[in-house]
């Protein structure tokens, strides 16, 4: 007996949630809202839960990241849309580990060769402070969620449109 609703967001209801998966029922775009739900989730824990909201430097680093995810997925799920309109899920899965793991190494190795000029240029002090400083966080943030969204798109659109 199959009670799946096809538009239905199954937010407790796994079960439900198994039961359209099972059936093949879960449509795509059910599908894209609940990565995006699940992205901003996670961009939310991880922006707000760090710091609590004090000033205008905290405030962007809650507000800047998850827009940048909203507006980043609905870019590559449009980007998507308009070539083949196919396996939006698997694409922007895969895609996005192996950009979030050359992000990732970009940032660390960023943070190396900032750390170096710096301590060479202002001593090991100045250097902390300025990498300790809510702005620098926020610039590395945004900066890491453009790049990384920026390259989702341009690669959904890439496999979508067959370049």
């Amino acid at each position: 007996m199959n009670n799946c609703d096809t538009d239905k967001l199954y937010i407790l209801d796994i079960k439900g949630l198994v039961e359209c998966l099972k059936n093949g029922l879960l449509t795509e775009r059910m599908g894209f809202i609940y990565l995006t739900l699940n992205s901003l989730l996670v961009t939310l824990l991880f922006t707000t839960t760090s710091n609590t909201i004090q000033t205008l430097s905290d405030l962007l680093l809650a507000v800047i990241p998850v827009s940048i995810v909203l507006v980043g997925l609905l870019l590559a799920y449009r980007a998507n849309v308009s070539g083949d309109n196919q396996e939006f899920l698997l694409r922007v899965v895969s895609i996005s580990f192996v950009l979030s793991v050359r992000v990732a190494l970009m940032v660390v190795l960023l943070f190396i060769g900032i750390g170096v000029i710096m301590n060479y240029l202002v001593g090991y002090n100045a250097m902390l402070t300025i990498i300790e400083t809510n702005w620098f966080v926020v610039a590395v943030n945004v900066g890491s969620f453009l790049f990384f969204y920026t390259l989702l798109v341009k690669n959904i659109r890439d496999v979508a449109h067959g370049h």
